[in-house]
């Protein structure tokens, strides 16, 4: 009798591993097929249906990463930009060193003008990644439209001396130089520009003025 109460108990464990395992995988095969869902309505530039199948996961899913960052790009697709701006800063919150989404977060934030934490967001990537393209780059632009040339040649040069043949980098390094009073400089980077936009009407504006 004790043996069979025994096999009894281990048969129950084993059907009940076997239906936990199987709540498990369909819970993960809803995820996958929701997520991959709002990718292929996104390419047909459905964008609301896109969300709507992300929604219908959220409450079980308000945790995952991936869902708060993809949230967060389809609703600025859709212009709804604070809502964009509160999922990804829940993705934020999941994962607080994501370059990924502290760059995305921009997105939203520029689109309502926020200019000052654009700001503080590009400085927050370079304390983690010094090296960083976009943060670098977005930052030289911004001292150049706030006429600190100084400063901005910093972040330019650091961005052109790791992509050279980088188009913003020598177009906007270009003009930084010009400002600075660097013309010989400047008539070099306008020239790249040039070499890799043909038609660039700035460059050849920038390149007219210091010859």
């Amino acid at each position: 009798m004790k043996k069979f109460v025994i096999l009894s108990v281990g048969i129950v464990s084993v059907i009940m591993l076997f239906f936990a395992a199987e709540l498990l995988s369909e819970k993960k095969d809803t995820k996958i097929t929701a997520f991959n869902s709002s990718l292929t309505l996104e390419t047909k530039k459905e964008y609301a249906k896109a969300i709507e199948e992300l929604t219908k996961i959220y409450e079980t899913e308000s945790k995952d990463y991936l869902v708060n960052l993809r949230l967060g790009w389809l609703n600025y697709c859709v212009a709804d930009y604070k809502q964009s701006k509160v999922y990804y800063a829940k993705a934020l919150e999941i994962d607080g060193s994501s370059i990924e989404a502290m760059l995305a977060s921009t997105l939203p934030m520029a689109a309502l003008k926020e200019w000052t934490n654009v700001k503080k967001v590009y400085q927050n990537v370079l304390e983690i990644d010094p090296q960083n393209y976009t943060a670098n780059l977005r930052l030289g632009q911004s001292y150049f439209y706030a006429q600190d040339y100084k400063a901005s040649a910093k972040h330019l040069e650091l961005v052109k001396s790791h992509f050279p043949g980088d188009y913003e980098a020598n177009s906007s390094l270009a003009w930084t130089y010009y400002y600075l009073g660097k013309k010989s400089a400047a008539r070099d980077l306008f020239i790249s520009t040039l070499m890799v936009s043909p038609k660039d009407s700035l460059a050849t504006v920038g390149l007219k003025l210091v010859n």
